[in-house]
């Protein structure tokens, strides 16, 4: 190589190390990385990474997340007022169908944390 070569190679690895000490690279690696474009799937991953939850949690919260079935019925539970997309994941993961959804007494609904009477009641609603 050649002497410039070499010169720009040490002003290179210079200024990576002065970034590296001065936590500069951090900073801006935090800054690049933003939640705006975040999905419910990478949120789940996130989570089991900051060991928030385990292995089979991951799964079974990703299961439900990919699940034809659980999103037909998300979208019926979020079109419900009072209902959002946590609490539509949440009767994804009870209810194994649809029909089971629609079948499903208020009793049923309330046995998902977050569903209390008035919930249940809108949901019976919508869905008969």
């Amino acid at each position: 190589m050649t002497e410039w070569a070499w010169l720009l190679v040490a002003v290179v690895y210079g200024a990576g190390q002065a970034l590296h000490s001065t936590g500069a690279l951090d900073r801006l690696s935090a800054a690049l990385e933003t939640d705006e474009g975040s999905t419910p799937i990478d949120d789940v991953h996130q989570r089991y990474l900051d060991g928030e939850i385990d292995e089979n949690e991951l799964e079974r919260r990703l299961e439900v997340l990919v699940d034809d079935r659980a999103a037909t019925i998300r979208d019926m539970a979020d079109d419900v007022d009072g209902i959002g997309e946590e609490l539509s994941r949440d009767l994804a993961r009870e209810f194994d169908s649809v029909a089971d959804l629609r079948g499903a007494d208020a009793e049923d609904l309330q046995r998902v944390e977050g569903i209390g009477e008035m919930r249940a009641e809108r949901l019976r609603e919508k869905l008969s």
